[in-house]
């Protein structure tokens, strides 16, 4: 790139850096469904202990295992704890951007991400405590498309 006229002489060259390609993939994870509204932190990160051969190979060692239920939904240091445990490297962020997203997904990293949930008001569960949320699993996809 240059600042001035790319024709004249004495135009200053600026060295442009190495911007790594994106992924042509996206990270295949299983797909595991919830069976109960409040389950989804669970399931996400059952989907990641999948991918990487640890934790229980059933639904519900997962919701044991984080203590999942329907007045507290999945906690997400309970999330983080037990991925922990099982040998798994977890970097906890808060607002993160899609570049931010993008880097893990250039390493190859699935990211658990909660999101807010806007259910309607016949979908609330009565002894739910905790503003709803979703998580999910963040797996790829071209910034461009978002």
């Amino acid at each position: 790139a240059q600042t001035s006229d790319a024709h004249s002489p004495s135009a200053t060259q600026v060295p442009l850096a190495k911007v790594e390609p994106l992924p042509t993939e996206l990270i295949e994870l299983d797909d595991v469904r919830q069976e109960v509204t409040w389950a989804c932190g669970a399931m996400a990160a059952m989907a990641c202990g999948l991918l990487w051969g640890v934790g229980p190979k059933i639904k519900s060692g997962w919701i044991e295992a984080l203590g999942s239920n329907e007045k507290d939904g999945t906690p997400q240091q309970a999330i983080i704890d037990y991925l922990t445990s099982l040998g798994l490297q977890v970097e906890p962020q808060d607002n993160m951007t899609l570049d931010d997203l993008t880097t893990y997904w250039r390493k190859g990293w699935p990211v658990i991400v909660c999101g807010q949930d806007f259910v309607s008001v016949n979908a609330l569960l009565a002894n739910a405590e905790w503003e709803f949320g979703h998580w999910f699993v963040y797996i790829g996809g071209p910034a461009a498309d978002y």
